[in-house]
């Protein structure tokens, strides 16, 4: 019984870019796994990114890419139904543009080509720049490894088909 006003349908103001790219960085946008972002998800977050990657088995694996990114801008959002109680709209996006160097990028690209869906992100807290798993920054190596293994396998045949 709520009343729907026009700010519900608009997105706020922080979806967008948030500042130019640093020399020497791209901008990339990468698509986001559906349902799968967080409310604090905005420009200037610092984000680890998540791929769900099949390797054999029934079930996709999910797998940290890369830690402490920066969100440039999020976008090409999907109103969700009101879950508060005060009525409020959430936005669940479908993709974001994130700063990274050449070879990330390209490394990325590829990721994005072996994952099962878009890229899960986690909002880190604004004080928290520590990089765990992967010290020295960039693409985790597992991911590395995964995607050169992927690029060696043959390509499936598409006259061998089946059918279900």
């Amino acid at each position: 019984g709520s009343l729907l006003l026009m700010a519900h349908l608009v997105a706020p103001e922080s979806s967008g870019p948030q500042r130019q790219t640093r020399a020497g960085w791209r901008d990339i946008a990468i698509p986001l796994a559906r349902n799968s972002t967080p409310p604090s998800l905005r420009p200037g977050a610092r984000v680890d990114l998540y791929a769900d990657i099949r390797m054999g088995g029934e079930l996709p694996v999910p797998h940290l890419v890369m830690e402490n990114v920066t969100v440039l801008s999020v976008g090409d959002e999907a109103l969700n139904v009101p879950e508060t109680a005060d009525g409020r709209f959430s936005y669940n996006y479908r993709k974001m543009s994130i700063e990274v160097t050449e070879e990330e990028a390209l490394a990325l690209s590829n990721v994005e080509r072996i994952a099962e869906g878009g890229f899960r992100v986690a909002v880190r807290a604004e004080t928290d720049h520590t990089r765990e798993h992967i010290p020295e920054g960039g693409i985790h190596p597992t991911i590395l490894d995964i995607i050169q293994r992927k690029q060696r396998e043959p390509a499936p045949d598409p006259r061998r088909r089946t059918l279900n």
